[in-house]
Parts: structure tokens; sequence; C-alpha cells
């Protein structure tokens, strides 16, 4: 991505980002939108929601599919970006804002929901980059985000999991 005289000029992207069907993923979607000609692709566990934001980013003219996609399921995480890849010839850039924030504390989170917590906020960070970086350089380089939750620095104590979980991704 090149600076230009009025900003970041995004022409000729294509991007992925996860986590586009709530909160600071949909945030970053219309940002997205907004900054620019690109090819975008978004997925997000929730396919309501997902829905409702591609038809809002249709009516700004911007064709971005939305996948509802879970992932903390390998099969998906991988589909979606091979979908991207073929849909545009390649990725450039891969933005991951979804991450899990189950509750839990030191004496109650069970291994269910540490096992949760690290698939999404972990594993699939790294496993989705791995996926994508072949197609990066091929096309020249790419750019791959990691959006992490102000709780790996502190947070209640219910939140403990996930703020251990986020530590690892913040340094």
């Amino acid at each position: 991505m090149l600076n230009g005289p009025d900003g970041p000029d995004f022409s000729g992207n294509f991007r992925l980002v996860t986590g586009a069907t709530q909160c600071v993923g949909v945030a970053t979607a219309l940002m997205l939108a907004e900054a620019g000609p690109t090819q975008i692709a978004f997925c997000g566990r929730q396919e309501e929601a997902g829905a409702a934001l591609e038809a809002r980013l249709a009516s700004q003219g911007l064709e971005a599919p939305v996948v509802a996609a879970d992932l903390a399921e390998f099969d998906a995480a991988f589909a979606e970006v091979d979908a991207t890849i073929e849909r545009f010839s390649g990725v450039d850039m891969l933005e991951n804002v979804a991450g899990a924030t189950d509750r839990g504390t030191l004496e109650t989170t069970s291994p269910e929901t540490w096992g949760g917590l690290s698939a999404v906020n972990a594993r699939a960070l790294f496993f989705l980059a791995q996926r994508a970086v072949p197609s990066m350089t091929a096309r020249g380089g790419g750019s791959t985000v990691n959006v992490i939750s102000i709780a790996a620095h502190g947070g209640a104590p219910s939140s403990r999991p996930m703020s251990r979980r986020n530590q690892q991704w913040s340094n």
C-alpha cells in the first residue's frame, strides 16, 4: 500500500477480512469500503449479520462477498482464503479481526473454552497467514494485520483466558 497525497492508496489490492460480522470487524469493513477502490472479501460467524453487511456495502457500490465461516474450524478457515484467492486471482492483505471472547476464570475455564479461544485467537491467525503468504509472495508481497483486544494487557477476572491468549500476539 502506497500513501498518496490524499492518504493510503488501496487501488488494486485484494483483501480478506475475518470477523466482519460484528463490532470491530464491521467497523473495519465500512472503513475499507470508504477508503477507496479495492476488492474485499469478508468472513464471520453470523450469517444474517454478514448478509446485512453485504447489502450495506452493495448499496455503496461495492461488491464484497461476506461468507459465514467459523475460524475455529480449519476447513472453513482455509476455504475462505482459497475462495478469496480464486475470486480475485490472489490476496494482498489478510486482516485478522476475528476473535473469540469466551469468559471464565482460572478456576472455571474448561479445556473446551480454552481450546476454542486458542483456535480462533491464535491458531487461525497463524494458519490463515500460512495459507495466504504464497499468494502474497507470488504477487510481489503483501501484508497481514492481526487485531487483538486491549484485554491482552489485563482485563476483568472473567476475561483472563482471553487476555492470556491475546498476550501471545501483542509482543
